[in-house]
């Protein structure tokens, strides 16, 4: 049985920029950093750093500048890396991106939660969501809803792929 999430690993083009990013603005700390990628007898190719969250896990990023730049600054590098907070620290996270010039879209509501999007120094997308205590309540309701929308969309798909 899986018990959580150990770490998301992402690329990215300047190990700097990525630690003020993660680091000075969201306040995730450097935890580990090491050479990485040799094969044997090679030197290493890149940069592994991880930050630690306050759960336990970790944030990876790999630079290696020998290999394509993972985004650059496309407005679509994927799906965004949601992180969750409190509203307080939302709202002190969202002056403080703001005071530095950071590009940031929200507040909006989400599902009884309040959520911000930013982009990091790679272009990628991270939200953060304040969730409150409330959203908790009901989730075997929320489970039902979900399967129901889900069986919808496969019976949708499948009409689809037949006409």
């Amino acid at each position: 049985m899986i018990s959580g999430l150990h770490h998301p690993a992402r690329p990215c083009r300047d190990s700097e920029a990525t630690r003020r990013f993660y680091e000075e603005l969201l306040g995730l700390p450097l935890v580990a950093a090491w050479r990485v990628g040799g094969a044997a007898g090679r030197p290493p190719r890149g940069l592994r750093t991880e930050y630690s969250l306050p759960d336990g896990n970790r944030l990876v990023f790999i630079e290696a500048p020998d290999s394509p730049a993972p985004t650059g600054q496309r407005r679509d590098p994927g799906p965004p890396l949601a992180l969750e907070t409190d509203e307080r620290t939302l709202d002190g996270l969202l002056e403080h991106a703001w005071s530095l010039g950071i590009e940031v879209r929200g507040p909006v509501p989400r599902d009884g939660s309040h959520a911000i999007q930013l982009r990091d120094p790679d272009g990628s997308v991270v939200e953060v969501i304040a969730r409150r205590a409330a959203d908790d309540a009901g989730r075997e309701e929320n489970a039902t809803a979900a399967r129901a929308a889900l069986r919808l969309w496969q019976a949708e798909r499948r009409l689809a792929r037949a006409a």
